[in-house]
């Protein structure tokens, strides 16, 4: 029973009414968690990362406007009950491929790129340094492209650097002689292999 007197109460009666759903992808499949709907409305995006990386590398979804060739899949997903999980498979085409996975319902929309790798990435931030080999025989994989971006405190972006990885897969991200990092708080790491993926990630700046 809701006391319209209460406020409290009336709004806590229609948060339990409202839509919601969040998810995340591991491993090919979506593992979504709902409350209050019926079906959503999947979306696949394949992506060009080093385009969209480029044109907003701290960007992590598409409300960051990130940057989306064509949407190849659009479907409708009916869910199991009014509340609950599920899981769904992405179809085979797109679990080794990079893309931006995107759930609608009337009332929310939320994505969340996918990146298809087997790298191991090990960044020593504190020496602006990083290491790349692959992830299941742990060989280091030497010519991986890697590009660097900065933000400063005001959110603008600047280029600082790209280049390849050395025979031992070791790639110094921060080192160069032609940018001011004045005032660059944090950088957006881009690492390209044709083969064995990609990878992009957050990090700091090191200390001095």
């Amino acid at each position: 029973v809701v006391s319209e007197d209460d406020p409290a109460q009336v709004q806590a009666a229609a948060a339990e009414q409202t839509e919601s759903f969040q998810f995340r992808v591991v491993e090919g499949k979506v593992e979504l968690e709902y409350r209050n709907l019926k079906q959503l409305t999947m979306k696949l995006y394949a992506m060009d990362v080093e385009f969209s990386f480029s044109r907003n590398p701290f960007a992590t979804g598409a409300e960051d406007g990130f940057a989306m060739i064509r949407p190849n899949v659009s479907e409708q997903v009916k869910l199991a009950g009014a509340s609950g999980r599920q899981t769904i498979e992405l179809p085979d085409d797109y679990r080794k491929r990079n893309v931006l996975v995107e759930f609608r319902s009337e009332e929310q929309t939320r994505s969340e790129p996918v990146y298809a790798n087997n790298l191991n990435v090990q960044f020593r931030e504190a020496f602006g340094d990083l290491q790349v080999s692959n992830r299941k025989s742990g060989e280091f994989l030497p010519l991986t492209y890697i590009k660097v971006y900065g933000q400063r405190a005001d959110g603008t972006h600047v280029f600082v650097k790209d280049g390849y990885s050395d025979l031992r897969g070791r790639f110094d991200y921060v080192t160069q002689s032609n940018v001011s990092l004045d005032g660059v708080a944090k950088l957006a790491v881009l690492v390209l292999n044709p083969e064995q993926g990609t990878l992009i990630r957050m990090v700091g700046m090191p200390k001095e």
